[in-house]
């Protein structure tokens, strides 16, 4: 806010800001700097008679430059396995730091902290860093990052389906990572004739075809399946032996 306290009546009067600007008002006027630094004021009044006269102040205001802040992470994605982030900051005109890390658990003031959250389950979470300056300007930044399960799964390469209860099914198993809804497991007897279909992770061959259990041997499996996080399809194949 500038106030004019100039004596007198004046007929005009002409601010000049230090940033470029004018403003020909002879009231006080509010006006809002957008860059940083000091700049000098002037103010030129001119009365009845035509005459003039100037006032300067050097400096007369000072803007201070906010904070930025910003940050990365290393890494990117993080699984469940090792849910652990290092977070790289990377703010500007900062001289003090507020970490929350999203789960309602995590907080820190380091400037490069890293962070473990204390979960097996895969999801977002949003991080949120406050850069503060020597004034107490604040700027606040939030990102999220992101845990995922790990595509694990493993395949048996032999089962013996002979009514002990014991190893009775073949089937791939999977912990983590894929799609359940996007799967199909394929057998073929070595005719490549399909033995056994299936679109359901949880069910496997019990080692019979049209009824009846099949021949010993070894028997080609085939598995489709797609990463339940990035859409990217997987189609793999081996070698199974059925032992009675």
């Amino acid at each position: 806010t500038l106030i004019n306290s100039s004596p007198g009546n004046s007929t005009s009067c002409l601010w000049e800001l230090g940033d470029g600007n004018v403003l020909t008002n002879c009231d006080s006027v509010n006006y809002n700097y957008d860059q940083a630094g000091c700049f000098d004021i002037s103010l030129t009044i001119t009365t009845v008679g035509g005459c003039q006269n100037t006032m300067t102040m050097s400096d007369a205001v000072c803007i201070e430059s906010g904070p930025i802040a910003d940050f990365s992470t290393d890494p990117n994605i993080a699984f469940t396995e090792d849910p652990t982030f290092n977070f790289i900051n990377e703010s500007s005109g900062a001289t003090s730091y507020q970490w929350f890390f999203g789960d309602g658990l995590g907080t820190s003031t380091e400037e490069n902290p890293s962070y473990t959250y204390p979960t097996e389950q895969d999801g977002f979470y949003e991080v949120t860093l406050v850069a503060v300056n020597s004034n107490g300007c604040t700027d606040t930044t939030i990102r999220r990052v992101e845990i995922r399960e790990e595509l694990i799964f493993w395949v048996p390469n032999a089962f013996t389906p002979d009514q002990d209860k014991f190893n009775e099914t073949f089937q791939p198993v999977f912990t983590s990572g894929f799609d359940p809804f996007d799967y199909k497991l394929l057998l073929f007897n070595r005719w490549g004739e399909v033995v056994f279909e299936s679109r359901n992770a949880q069910v496997g061959w019990d080692g019979t075809y049209g009824g009846n259990i099949v021949k010993d041997g070894v028997y080609v499996w085939k598995i489709e399946f797609k990463d339940k996080y990035t859409d990217e399809r997987y189609e793999r194949t081996g070698h199974v032996t059925l032992i009675r």
